[in-house]
């Protein structure tokens, strides 16, 4: 049989130039997984890819004589502009889709998919009110036409588009081969573990309550002597892909907060689309003996067999006498297996096993650090969350949160860009700030919420400040870091009532434990 060829045209202004990188890295996907099963393959049209230079009546009469009508599927995306009028109509996105639209009614074979970003920008200032009206409009006369659907912000126009072209493609090629009800119960099944892996990443990307979802890749390097120097050393990291390329196992360090559970969660997602297995394990949430049973019940909860597991990641683990046991049992059940350890290492060295040998186990491991962000990277951190929430002009927010960075003396990381773009959701014109100043507008961000039914008042900031405060010293001073919610609220109520404090600090738990301020731990020790 021979290969299928699907064009898909994608139609859009300007202001979307991320959507439009995102379709093809979805096609790339499909071809790998659907088209390999079906036998075809999805090609993008885009003008600044497939139309050459020529002298004609206009720009927008060349691309639609180039792009033809040689197309199977259409993609319009539209967000803030409508994009530059043409001789035929109010841009040229509007005469594309007009053209998509005539062969449709036509009874040609293509199909229309439209997309409108519904992250609403929350200063209206940035907006052009023309552009803004007409993208409206434009969006109601869709609504008569059909389905379209809506989006907040590019992560979540990527999983709609996969969802959207997988259902496409199924439904073309269902019952039309001898073995399509196989390979389409394969790829389904194939989608509901993306699907799976994707959400894990997603909720692992969320630091704050209705935190846009921001994914930067990680900068990873073989030795962490530039790890304070990022910017100039950026050219030095270690590609990603290598650790998909390899057969080795590793150990990539950092200090808490630079992102390794994302990073597991990204690598797992990645290996799937490869099609191969990894596995996911939270050394905080597994017992040292109990190793290869958890991992069994993992495998079986996706429904997958062992033999079929190819890479463990075992997260969140720690140079201590539990962690190496978890990790010994692991290396004894899974001897064969690939194994990528996310070990956090102390801040203040960033130095724990200068070599695999002072592990004491029978496995060779190579060791990579990951880096505080460039430059360059954080403003794509910048660039995702202020497309959800917009901020600011994107070199002004960029430079604040770099000046902020260097004032707290913190390190570039996608967590802390993050608690920074979130204050300055409230505090933008604000000069730079100091690490006091800091934790008070934190703490305003967090608890000035109108939505918990809860309480019966606002919270006042300052008592929340207050007894947070007495507690962390509490701890602090004790040398423990692990807490029960009963112990967190015998604490604090108890100081409450010494301090006439009135203050529902039962709600004040449960904002810190869903802003990740706080995370459940499997190992809670008292703090009395």
């Amino acid at each position: 049989m021979s290969l299928k060829i699907y064009k898909c045209f994608i139609a859009s202004p300007s202001d979307t130039n991320e959507e439009r990188k995102i379709c093809k890295k979805v096609f790339v996907e499909l071809n790998r997984g659907l088209g390999i099963g079906f036998n075809f393959r999805v090609e993008s049209l885009m003008w600044e890819d497939d139309v050459r230079s020529e002298i004609g009546n206009d720009g927008q009469s060349i691309i639609n004589k180039q792009i033809g009508n040689e197309y199977n599927i259409f993609i319009g995306i539209m967000y803030k502009k409508f994009g530059t009028p043409t001789s035929k109509a109010g841009s040229g996105t509007e005469e594309e889709f007009n053209l998509a639209y005539n062969r449709f009614l036509k009874k040609d074979s293509i199909e229309i998919l439209f997309y409108f970003n519904d992250a609403a920008p929350e200063k209206m200032s940035e907006i052009i009110p023309d552009e803004w009206n007409k993208v409206n409009s434009f969006k109601s006369k869709m609504s008569t036409l059909g389905l379209y659907a809506t989006y907040m912000g590019s992560y979540e126009f990527e999983e709609k588009l996969r969802q959207d072209l997988t259902r496409y493609f199924i439904e073309q090629f269902k019952n039309k081969s001898d073995n399509s009800d196989k390979v389409i119960s394969d790829l389904i099944n194939k989608e509901s573990l993306k699907k799976t892996f994707n959400q894990r990443l997603s909720e692992s990307l969320i630091n704050f309550e209705g935190q846009p979802i921001v994914w930067v890749a990680p900068v990873l390097s073989t030795t962490n002597e530039i790890s304070y120097n990022p910017d100039e050393n950026y050219n030095n990291r270690v590609p990603i892909g290598s650790i998909f390329e390899s057969n080795s196992s590793f150990i990539i360090k950092a200090p808490s907060q630079f992102g390794q559970t994302c990073f597991s969660h990204y690598l797992i997602k990645e290996a799937w689309e490869r099609n191969n297995l990894w596995v996911y394990v939270d050394s905080e949430k597994v017992k040292p003996h109990a190793v290869y049973n958890y991992i069994k019940k993992e495998v079986e909860s996706l429904e997958q067999n062992l033999e079929d597991v190819r890479c463990i990641i075992l997260d969140s683990w720690r140079l201590d006498s539990r962690s190496l046991k978890i990790l010994k049992n692991l290396i004894n059940a899974f001897d064969s297996l690939r194994i990528i350890v996310m070990e956090t290492i102390d801040d203040s060295t960033f130095l724990d096993i200068k070599d695999e040998n002072d592990l004491k186990i029978d496995k060779k491991f190579e060791s990579l650090y990951l880096l505080a962000l460039p430059r360059s990277e954080i403003r794509k951190v910048v660039k995702q969350y202020n497309n959800v929430k917009l901020i600011g002009d994107e070199d002004a927010v960029l430079s604040k949160i770099v000046s902020d960075l260097e004032t707290l003396n913190i390190h570039r990381t996608p967590y802390n860009c993050l608690t920074l773009l979130k204050v300055s959701e409230k505090y933008f014109d604000e000069s730079p700030i100091n690490r006091t100043k800091m934790i008070e507008m934190v703490l305003f961000v967090l608890f000035n919420i109108d939505d918990l039914p809860t309480y019966k008042n606002k919270p006042d900031l300052k008592d929340c400040e207050y007894v947070l405060g007495r507690f962390c010293e509490n701890l602090i001073r004790k040398n423990v870091y692990e807490f029960s919610r009963e112990i967190f609220l015998k604490n604090l109520n108890q100081f409450c009532a010494e301090k006439l404090i009135d203050l529902e600090v039962d709600v004040v738990f449960d904002v810190l434990i869903k802003n990740k301020v706080t995370i459940p731990f499997l190992h809670q020790i008292s703090v009395d």
